[in-house]
């Protein structure tokens, strides 16, 4: 299992290594645009969702929420059961 840090650091690593490597009109923001305008639903959904997540943080209500929160919980069932 990836520690949080890790995770972060991770996350940023590789982002920073895509887009530095990437070939004009391929970085990662440019792809999110083309694709946001071909699924704008989607995608706005998506990037709603994993914003809420940061937000939401560890706030007792707001993370009742969380879909990725959800996601843990779902785990923990499947394991237990």
């Amino acid at each position: 299992m990836i520690k949080g840090r890790t995770g972060w650091t991770l996350i940023i690593g590789l982002v920073a290594l895509i887009d530095f490597t990437a070939k004009p009109g391929e970085t990662l923001s440019e792809a999110l645009f083309r694709a946001r305008h071909k699924h704008p639903v989607l995608v706005t959904a998506a990037i709603a969702v994993t914003v809420y997540h940061f937000m939401a943080g560890d706030h007792a209500t707001l993370s009742r929420y969380d879909s990725y929160k959800l996601f843990t919980v779902l785990r923990a069932i499947h394991h237990d059961g």
